[in-house]
């Protein structure tokens, strides 16, 4: 009896391994595509064929075929229970997404360039790269508390560093997507964009295990939590949507 149940659990575990393996999760919608490894964007992505007076008059003065539209997005989840048991009381911590979003609906490209494509996968990449570097961020901040506590994994870390984390992988990004645009898009410079693409694959590269992960694409392509046990974190310590500068200068004024 005691081996027929011993068989019996060791298939439902089984099967649960089974499953959590085929869990899949939605990383592109029919107006949104999540950045993943191996994806690349391609001519049809870019949906809007008319595009705004804002956008035609860029266009025009600077002679630009097309217009990609991509966002650094993030948000924080914390478990619904709080303290509770099933909740931090029981080590349930909480979940800091990043995600390097392109808008089918909103990018436009006039005519099929091969070159235009090359850099909208730059530009997408880089917002890549800046949700890297949040993740580290937030690694890091783990790291130093694990240590600090005998080897013990604090919960609450997260929460007290995600702003700062949205904030540093920001600034990097933004840093060098201004200098992309100034140096390769707005010349159309097929030199200095060899230069930045090595540059890029080199940082991508160094942060390779921080990659998006096809979980962070379902948490802002269906806009609610991935884990039924979790909701969006009411507040944070900090506005992610401000950078420091801009909360210095509130503060000052």
């Amino acid at each position: 009896m005691k081996k027929i149940i011993l068989c019996i659990v060791c298939l439902m575990v089984s099967q649960y391994a089974i499953l959590a393996q085929e869990k899949t999760y939605i990383t592109e919608t029919d107006d949104y595509i999540a950045w993943q490894p191996g994806v690349k964007l391609t001519f049809d992505m870019f949906k809007n064929t008319k595009p705004s007076e804002k956008d035609s008059v860029i266009m025009a003065k600077y002679g630009l075929k097309a217009e990609r539209y991509t966002g650094f997005y993030y948000v924080l989840d914390v478990p619904k229970k709080a303290r509770r048991k099933g909740g931090w009381k029981d080590g349930l911590g909480e979940k800091a997404y990043f995600c390097a979003m392109f808008s089918k609906h909103q990018s436009w490209m006039s005519v099929c360039d091969t070159f235009e494509l090359q850099m909208s996968q730059a530009i997408w990449d880089i917002e890549e790269w800046g949700t890297r570097l949040s993740r580290k961020y937030l690694s890091d901040m783990e790291k130093q508390f694990q240590e600090a506590n005998g080897g013990h994994k604090t919960t609450g870390v997260i929460s007290i560093f995600y702003v700062d984390a949205c904030r540093h992988g920001r600034k990097w990004k933004k840093q060098l997507m201004d200098e992309f645009i100034h140096h390769v898009v707005l010349p159309s410079d097929t030199t200095k964009y060899l230069e930045y693409r090595k540059l890029i694959d080199e940082l991508l590269a160094d942060t390779e295990e921080f990659a998006s992960k096809p979980e962070d694409a379902e948490r802002f392509l269906l806009e609610k939590p991935v884990d039924q046990r979790y909701k969006k974190a009411e507040f944070t310590i900090g506005d992610p949507d401000k950078d420091e500068d801009e909360v210095r200068n509130d503060s000052i004024n």
